[in-house]
């Protein structure tokens, strides 16, 4: 199963902190805007603890249906691993976008 992507507890802490950094900036830009501002509090308020609600959010479930929300979708973002007979037998995303 798919369990490294983005969102794991074994992420360095720089890749919270992007999060945390990133939704701690976006309150500030909503409170700049009159039709946002009233929901930038909320925001700034999920900043701490975003990262760690992306984790539970994606944590895989056997009663659910589950997905894989990948965003950039094609055979260059993909690794496959072959067999010696050329078939495929396993595969991972990958995502240059963030190293």
């Amino acid at each position: 199963m798919y369990s490294r992507g983005i969102f794991n507890s074994e992420q360095p802490p720089e890749i919270s902190e992007f999060f945390v950094q990133g939704v701690k900036h976006l309150a500030e830009e909503m409170a700049n805007w009159p039709e946002l501002k009233k929901y930038s509090e909320k925001v700034a308020k999920l900043a701490d603890h975003i990262y760690e609600m992306g984790i539970e959010a994606s944590k895989f479930s056997e009663d659910d249906f589950n997905v894989i929300n990948h965003g950039d979708c094609w055979v260059n973002n993909m690794m496959f691993k072959y067999n010696n007979d050329g078939k495929p037998i396993g595969h991972i995303f990958v995502s240059i976008i963030m190293s």
